[in-house]
């Protein structure tokens, strides 16, 4: 906690010197952000590891200490993982495959709103993301206790309830969509 809150505080202080050029920083404007957030995560990093280092409950997990590798523990990690790394990948990657060929193609004007339907399309999706993840933690559970049987009533009972809230939340688009384009038809304009 004390980590993210020193990273929320230099990232605060770089963006405001970095934004704005103030204090002898050049001004850079957006750019400044993102070396600002940079900057920070690299300072946050580095408090964490210091930490780490001098924490006294942290030694009894060894973790600075030599230990043999098991390459067969790490292939059957990455046997386990690759799917889950992959999704992601191809996911991320299907998106800037899109928005490149809509930015050459295209021009700003339909980049502006194809990023402002991707950002509809990212917010409506967090509920989904956020079931998928605790029926993840759910049925990771309920297969650590051996309770087979559980899997798939809990699996149904999640993907139903994720459709009701998704569907309560999506609604609000399909019913008053004024609401939500007075300010994204001033932006496109």
């Amino acid at each position: 906690m004390i980590d993210t809150l020193i990273l929320g505080i230099v990232n605060i202080i770089l963006c405001y010197l970095l934004v704005f050029g103030k204090m002898g920083f050049p001004e850079m404007g957006i750019g400044g952000a993102a070396l600002a957030s940079t900057i920070a995560e690299g300072v946050a990093f580095v408090i964490f590891v210091i930490y780490m280092f001098f924490d006294k409950k942290i030694k009894d997990y060894h973790l600075f200490k030599p230990r043999k590798v098991d390459f067969t523990l790490i292939r059957q990690q990455m046997m386990i993982s690759l799917p889950s790394v992959a999704q992601p990948v191809v996911g991320l990657g299907s998106w800037f495959l899109f928005f490149s060929i809509v930015e050459t193609r295209l021009g700003k004007h339909d980049l502006a709103i194809t990023n402002l339907v991707r950002n509809v399309y990212l917010l409506l999706s967090i509920p989904s993301w956020g079931f998928a993840s605790s029926v993840n933690t759910l049925v990771s559970n309920i297969v650590g206790q051996r309770a087979y049987e559980q899997v798939m009533p809990t699996i149904w009972k999640t993907a139903k309830l994720c459709l009701f809230v998704t569907m309560i939340s999506r609604s609000r688009f399909y019913y008053f969509p004024s609401i939500f384009l007075i300010q994204s038809l001033a932006i496109l304009r």
